[in-house]
């Protein structure tokens, strides 16, 4: 098969190979190997811009593949960085970190910025977060949006707020990034 879409997804600067799987249903997934030294995030960005400029979605929540690093960091540091709030996130892969204003829009911002490099995921072009009470239990609501879709994320605050934060934010950017491409962080 050698299709305009599939010939475009190659010629991304970058990408080393690439192996398009079609099922009885249409399209089923996209393994891609990146050129050693390029930077995977911009890589897998440009083909997700392809990808819906080409009108395809995701079925499902198709999640992260066996071989794909887990989408939730090992560490998680929040705090002051010359007058800014920082962040610096740490995967099994390496460390990523974020900034915003010195804020809770600036915490939000520093946290989806580096979920973003960190994982591959969707950033979203605007991401809020609320802190609420259900029954007695203190939560944090998140609502992500991107390309006219929204996404929302909950996690109970219980690993303290800032872990909290990325978990909830995790968790809505892989649903946006779900509704809006097909998967391809797997390795």
């Amino acid at each position: 098969m050698n299709t305009g879409l599939e010939h475009r997804l190659r010629t991304v600067p970058g990408v080393a190979s690439l192996r398009i799987d079609l099922g009885r249903d249409g399209l089923e997934g996209i393994h891609v190997t990146v050129d050693e030294g390029s930077d995977e995030t911009v890589i897998l960005e440009e083909i997700r811009r392809i990808l819906v400029a080409y009108g395809l979605r995701a079925r499902e929540n198709l999640g992260w593949s066996e071989h794909a690093v887990s989408p939730i960091p090992t560490t998680v540091w929040m705090g002051e960085v010359a007058g800014r709030t920082g962040v610096r996130l740490t995967y099994e892969h390496g460390v990523f970190e974020g900034y915003g204003e010195l804020s809770w829009a600036g915490a939000v911002k520093a946290c989806v910025e580096a979920i973003a490099t960190a994982t591959g995921r969707v950033l979203p072009s605007a991401a809020t977060a609320v802190r609420q009470q259900i029954d007695g239990v203190e939560v944090l609501v998140v609502l992500v949006s991107a390309s006219g879709v929204r996404s929302p994320g909950v996690a109970i605050i219980d690993r303290g707020v800032a872990h909290t934060l990325v978990t909830a934010l995790t968790a809505a950017m892989t649903d946006l990034s779900n509704q809006l491409s097909v998967d391809l962080t797997g390795r």
